[in-house]
């Protein structure tokens, strides 16, 4: 198989993310109440396409490493630019209106939701995470030459990395209507053609090699277990509430989903 042949499916996929993602945001571009009958629609239809999706790639043993890399320096590239400049237009969207990917720019907004210029912390956490990220591609292109049992076990690593930012990004799609355009971060969901859709193929892919495990699979699958019990337990006992904007407006005219930032719980 050539090059191109490998990374072919990959680059469809991700012109159809760019394509779809602008297209979802404006027929639904929130604020979107937690729980709610929009909120319910726009998630199953996700977690549809996610299904389709992943049962494609599965059974046509597509190798997942392609659509990683490119979705993964992509990722990179948007996230390296707060090293550089205090107003990041690819998350702020603030001189294209959110274009492209509507992240912290709801459609209709005079204004992103993002503090401008970058706080504090968030310069810190924000150079920190794109550091994080950058990594996650170096290993995608390393991975996606090495032989068949070392490239499954870095294969593991990456899908619950990318399990783990999926999740992260499914509260703030269902909670984070006052910082985010939900639309926008939903693609970056457990139930999106991103995040979520990488770590179930980056999983599969480990679980159809049949290698292991090793002791350093049991490790991160043990990580991963710990997190996902230490998660359980917050669930099971705090309050479900909305994101707190981070600015006085951020949403310049347009309302947050419910009168209070409190949800049911």
């Amino acid at each position: 198989m050539t090059m191109l042949e490998a990374f072919t499916p990959g680059l469809l996929l991700f012109a159809f993310d760019v394509v779809l993602i602008p297209v979802a945001c404006h027929l639904a571009p929130g604020p979107i109440a937690p729980g709610s009958t929009q909120q319910i629609v726009l998630t199953s239809m996700g977690a549809l396409l996610n299904a389709v999706l992943a049962a494609y790639f599965i059974n046509a043993d597509i190798d997942p490493y392609p659509y990683g890399i490119i979705y993964g320096g992509a990722l990179m590239v948007l996230c390296t630019e707060v090293w550089w400049f205090e107003d990041p237009q690819l998350f702020n969207g603030t001189k294209l209106k959110g274009w492209p990917f509507f992240l912290f720019h709801q459609p209709g907004g005079t204004d992103t939701k993002a503090p401008v210029p970058l706080t504090g912390y968030t310069r810190v956490f924000g150079s920190w995470h794109a550091g994080g990220v950058s990594l996650g591609f170096f290993m995608h292109v390393l991975g996606f030459g090495f032989p068949p049992a070392q490239k499954a076990e870095v294969a593991l690593a990456l899908g619950l990395l990318w399990v783990i930012w999926a999740a992260i990004n499914q509260w703030r799609a269902w909670y984070g209507a006052g910082q985010f355009c939900q639309t926008g971060i939903m693609f970056h969901s457990l139930t999106g053609p991103g995040c979520g859709l990488n770590g179930i193929l980056f999983l599969a892919y480990w679980i159809k090699a049949g290698v292991g495990p090793s002791s350093g699979e049991v490790v991160c699958l043990s990580t991963f277990g710990i997190f996902c019990i230490v998660s359980l337990g917050w669930l099971l006992t705090q309050e479900r509430t909305e994101a707190v904007p981070d600015k006085s407006d951020p949403n310049e005219g347009i309302a947050l989903a419910t009168p209070s930032l409190r949800a049911e719980s």
